[in-house]
């Protein structure tokens, strides 16, 4: 008969179970040297760093995807009309129609004010200038870009680059392009160097084609502002 002394008969503890961890790829640019692991348990984000074998925890990862850039596109297009002037870029454009549209129309500022929400994920240029609110009635879309880079700031990005595609079949674009790039670049507060504007037609398919109207497409990127 084996008898257990007291000290053997006192309930050992049991070892407390390590939380469980998944393992996904990174969404950042650097997904091919980088993976996240989330702690389910303890819900802490830890990027692992393979290739030199430095680990960021904490705060330390957190500080790491606050300079990642982000990115957006944008587009939009209106139709000409008659008795207004042709405004692309906040340049006015000599030629007899313009376009149609709540504030000045500006097609190319206002793909480029889409780019730079979405960006941030904050929508897009109706949600903060309504065709229904009077106030932007013929309103400059140069205010309206302002203002859309002041948002950025007050949730703590600068605008690093532009770049935007002017589809048009008339009127030519290229002898307004460098005015256009200075003026955007101006209202953003970037070097016009960071501000790419491009012009093209459809061959004559489509709207722009038929020269019922122009189009514009934007991509843009914003970073973190410096602490």
């Amino acid at each position: 008969m084996v008898i257990q002394s007291a000290a053997e008969m006192v309930e050992r503890p049991q070892p407390v179970a390590r939380p469980e961890r998944t393992q996904s790829s990174c969404a950042c640019r650097h997904n091919h040297r980088y993976k996240v692991e989330t702690c389910t348990g303890a819900k802490r984000l830890h990027i692992r760093k393979f290739r030199r074998g430095r680990v960021l925890r904490g705060s330390g990862a957190a500080r790491y995807h606050e300079k990642i850039v982000r990115i957006g596109t944008g587009f939009d297009a209106h139709r000409f009309v008659e008795g207004r002037p042709l405004i692309i870029g906040g340049i006015t454009i000599p030629h007899p129609l313009g376009l149609d549209g709540h504030s000045d129309a500006d097609v190319l500022l206002h793909a480029i004010c889409d780019a730079l929400l979405g960006a941030a994920a904050l929508g897009d240029i109706g949600k903060y200038f309504p065709p229904t609110d009077m106030r932007y009635k013929g309103i400059s879309s140069l205010l309206l870009f302002e203002k859309v880079v002041a948002l950025l700031a007050e949730k703590g990005y600068r605008v690093n680059n532009i770049d935007s595609v002017i589809i048009a079949e008339e009127p030519k674009m290229a002898p307004h392009i460098d005015a256009m790039r200075r003026a955007i670049a101006l209202a953003a507060g970037i070097a016009p160097d960071r501000v790419g504007v491009k012009a093209t037609t459809t061959e004559r398919m489509g709207f722009t084609g038929r020269k019922e109207g122009i189009a514009a497409h934007a991509v843009c990127t914003i970073a973190p502002m410096e602490r």
